[in-house]
């Protein structure tokens, strides 16, 4: 005989069992929802022939040694990005019009179509965070950044430089507590005295620094370079101070007027100017440094990267050995041009097949450099 609570009970628990499967399948269907909408990353877009990166590439194709890409093709490469480049010359009418339009003043430069970067979201977020973005283009300058030292060409030249005739113009940007510049000092003298058509600026500028030390010591070497060029000792004095740094790790006041000395400045009266210039108590000089940095942004110079070089007030790079190569691709008309540019090819095959901390192309301009090979 079965009792009517029981007869209740059964219907109750096969209920509630029923119930406990549907909570458990709907929990699952939503689970797998989640995971497909919300945790699974989005599918990456076909490139298709529509999905393609356009760029048009401003160039100075009359420059017969000057880059005829740009270093964003190598990177779209490297991130699987698909693109067609169009190669403009810079100076031809459609080149002129979208420097204008897209305000450049140095190639080569990547005008670069927004769409199609979606190929790659971490390369379209740091170009889009990064560079000028104007009528759905992505304005990409030439930069410093792979394969030193790099070609570029100025489209317009500040007023103030010009180039005077039968003569070959070199502004040289380096700053003093730089190794490399002060190498290039030497390289650009016995440059002049193998061609003496040769018409060099040098302007001392002070890159950043980043500890108090470091930006007090390179603003004293630097300082002693303005007051020895302005009291004419300025060749003489800046080996000296140079040679000093390498071989005893630092520079002071005391060494400094040791090297004004040997420089040729045997009188008591110019060395105690030289002395009373370094000190800088006008701070004179620390105000003529920044001077040269305002000039450099004039012309764009990168202030980080030293030393810069400005060649017949049109063309740019940064590296101080490749200086002889440079100078013969822009003038091969020189005499003995034929045989630097034969030996620097040479040089470079061999330096295919090794890897060197510095490829030093001519030897002869480098008798007095000290490697570096850390």
């Amino acid at each position: 005989v079965h009792s009517p609570s029981s007869a209740a009970t059964a219907p109750a628990s096969k209920a509630w069992m029923i119930g406990l499967v549907l909570v458990v399948l709907i929990g699952g269907v939503g689970f797998l929802i989640y995971q497909k909408l919300i945790i699974s990353p989005p599918p990456v877009p076909v490139a298709g022939e529509d999905n393609r990166v356009q760029i048009k590439l401003l160039v100075d194709t009359q420059c017969t040694f000057c880059p005829q890409d740009n270093t964003i093709l190598l990177k779209f490469d490297q991130s699987g990005i698909t693109y067609d480049v169009q190669r403009i010359d810079a100076f031809s009418e459609e080149g002129k019009q979208l420097a204008q339009e897209f305000d450049i003043n140095v190639v080569p430069a990547a005008l670069i179509s927004v769409k199609g970067l979606d190929q790659n979201a971490e390369v379209q977020f740091a170009l889009q965070s990064l560079y000028r973005t104007k009528s759905g283009t992505v304005i990409f300058p030439e930069s410093f950044l792979d394969g030193q030292p790099r070609t570029l060409t100025y489209l317009t030249t500040p007023t103030a430089c010009s180039v005077e005739p039968n003569t070959i113009r070199i502004d040289a940007y380096l700053d003093y507590a730089c190794k490399p510049c002060a190498e290039a000092h030497f390289i650009l003298e016995k440059l002049q005295t193998d061609f003496n058509q040769l018409d060099v600026h040098v302007t001392p500028i002070q890159y950043r620094r980043f500890t108090q030390p470091q930006i007090d010591a390179a603003l004293l070497n630097n300082t002693g370079a303005l007051c020895a060029e302005q009291l004419g000792y300025f060749d003489s004095y800046s080996e000296c101070a140079f040679l000093d740094t390498q071989l005893l790790g630092a520079i002071d006041e005391n060494r400094m007027v040791s090297c004004l000395f040997q420089a040729g400045a045997k009188s008591k009266e110019k060395r105690d100017e030289f002395r009373a210039c370094i000190e800088d108590t006008n701070k004179t000089m620390q105000n003529k440094l920044l001077e040269n940095i305002r000039q450099s942004y004039e012309w764009k110079v990168p202030s980080k990267w030293t030393p810069a070089f400005i060649f017949d007030c049109k063309y740019s790079f940064v590296g101080h050995n490749a200086l002889p190569v440079f100078l013969c691709q822009s003038h091969p008309e020189l005499q003995g041009c034929e045989e630097i540019i034969e030996e620097a090819e040479q040089r470079a095959l061999q330096d295919q097949n090794k890897q060197s901390p510095i490829n030093i192309y001519i030897p002869d301009y480098n008798v007095r450099v000290i490697t570096d090979t850390n």
